[in-house]
């Protein structure tokens, strides 16, 4: 029977494995992947049967460990890291294990488990406490999970601790009742010890469709944006043309209004024909940059209905930025948001942004400063939501940190004075 249980902890041992390897490595075809996990399992299955010492079972694991990982892309010194550090937490999670077992059956009365209980349980606690650290890893270290609440992948975690928890309650129950099953007793330890995975598993899935929706609304909002300004600049131009059409007329009215000392009159009819507001609005589109003179143009529209002054500094950008749609969203449209959101609780008197966007050297420079009265928090540089539920807020702040990194770039935020700054350069678009 516990080879069967060997058995069952060296395949999730394997799938444990190669989560935290597919976590820092990449492999490129689908058969050599079958390749490393099928010589990690052969090798991991031998080391449990020759019954060896602690070093040469520990040697064993660790070339298990990097017969994994040799299939895989990248450097030596990555393959060793990514070996060593699994047999380093795989044992660091046994001697986890032992210890607090050692210690239950310390402070018991009477003996917790038997000999065979004890290996049971031992075994299975230590893989699952195995997988609760590469998960936490993991979701250390994947960029997708900017997209989820600290409270959320902290409910994650709780998961492998209800399981050692039921195990060794389980377990006890067994071995103090009359009417056991050693067999009924194996496979419960097993589908708790793979619900560990199951659940992973199903979060992942939701991470990955959380980040999905929130990039297709991104899309979404940049294509709205897009045709919104289309629809403004055909506006404008049939009114353009139609100025141009009439010009000679117009002139003749303004010169003959100017010779009777009408003045007045004659910038009355100027301003009727809004030419300087014709001038203004096309000064703010013309970035060269599509994508962003979308969002700029319906940030700003969005700012002027909430009576904010907005005051541009907008030099020529090249076409072919490698920021694309989605991330011109997520960037400016989040910055103008919170800078929007900023002034709104101000009069509208002193409600006030100012946005300057330049590219130079294959560098993005990005400034947006607004008027707040707003006293923000910043831990370790980083400015923090004063919303009441913050699970469901900084969404914002962590789509523009995305981006930023993506670009390798540099974000700088302050509050000082009322007046609320972030600066961020991104290198090489």
């Amino acid at each position: 029977m516990l080879k069967i249980l060997d058995i069952a902890v060296i395949i999730f041992e394997m799938i444990s494995a190669f989560m935290l390897f597919d976590n820092f490595l990449t492999i490129d075809k689908r058969k050599y992947r079958i390749i490393a996990k099928t010589g990690f399992v052969v090798i991991m299955i031998i080391n449990s049967c020759i019954n060896a010492n602690l070093v040469i079972t520990t040697i064993i694991s660790l070339a298990a460990a990097y017969f994994g990982v040799m299939f895989y892309n990248g450097d030596l010194k990555s393959k060793i890291f990514c070996s060593l550090g699994f047999v380093l937490i795989s044992g660091t999670a046994e001697y986890l294990v032992g210890a607090v077992l050692l210690i239950l059956n310390h402070i018991q009365p009477v003996e917790l488990f038997n000999e065979s209980a004890f290996r049971m349980v031992g075994m299975i606690a230590s893989k699952i406490v195995l997988f609760g650290i590469i998960e936490l890893i993991c979701l250390w270290g994947n960029k997708k999970y900017a997209y989820m609440f600290r409270s959320y992948w902290l409910a994650l975690l709780t998961i492998p601790i209800i399981n050692l928890a039921i195990i060794i309650s389980v377990t006890y129950y067994f071995e103090t009742s009359s009417n056991r099953s050693s067999i009924f007793l194996l496979i419960l330890m097993i589908c708790i010890m793979y619900s560990n995975i199951i659940s992973f598993y199903i979060f992942n899935k939701l991470i990955d469709s959380f980040e999905t929706k929130m990039k297709n609304i991104l899309l979404e909002n940049q294509v709205n944006a897009q045709e919104k300004q289309a629809k403004q600049s055909d506006a404008e131009n049939v009114r353009m043309t139609s100025i141009k059409h009439d010009f000679k007329n117009h002139l003749q009215i303004i010169d003959s209004m100017i010779d009777s000392n009408h003045t007045g009159e004659a910038k009355k009819y100027i301003s009727e024909l809004g030419i300087e507001k014709a001038a203004k609005e096309c000064a703010v589109m013309d970035t060269g940059n599509l994508a962003l003179d979308s969002i700029i143009n319906s940030k700003i529209e969005q700012a002027k209905e909430n009576d904010i002054e907005v005051d541009l500094n907008i030099k020529k950008l090249p076409c072919d930025l490698k920021l694309n749609g989605v991330e011109c969203c997520m960037l400016l449209g989040n910055l103008f948001d919170n800078a929007i959101e900023g002034c709104l609780e101000l009069e509208p008197t002193k409600r006030q942004i100012v946005f300057d966007i330049f590219f130079r050297q294959n560098q993005l420079f990005v400034g947006i400063r607004n008027s707040t009265c707003k006293q923000i928090e910043f831990v370790n540089g980083i400015p923090q939501t004063d919303k009441a539920d913050k699970a469901n807020h900084g969404i914002g702040l962590k789509n523009i940190t995305e981006v930023v990194e993506k670009y390798n770039g540099i974000m700088r935020a302050s509050c000082e004075n009322g007046i609320y700054e972030t600066n961020i350069v991104l290198f090489d678009v």
